[in-house]
């Protein structure tokens, strides 16, 4: 799962668009705005306690020999 890496995404997204929360208001409306801002905190929050969850699969085209891939990612 990548839900650490999430958590801290979601939570750099959330501080960026309230730095700039005037501009955001200008472009898209306060009420879109304060929906962003809320997504991005219940998502975080929802991430880092573990009720969401996001699993990666890595696939690739059938052949002999090793793949090339690393075992591990991080």
């Amino acid at each position: 799962s990548t839900r650490e890496h999430y958590h801290l995404a979601l939570k750099a997204w959330s501080e960026r668009l309230y730095a700039r929360r005037a501009e955001a208001v200008a472009e898209a409306g306060e009420a879109r705005t304060r929906l962003w801002l809320l997504y991005f905190a219940l998502s975080a929050t929802g991430f880092w306690r573990g009720p969401i969850c996001d699993f990666q699969t890595l696939a690739q085209k059938k052949m002999t020999g090793p793949s090339g891939l690393p075992l591990l990612r991080g």
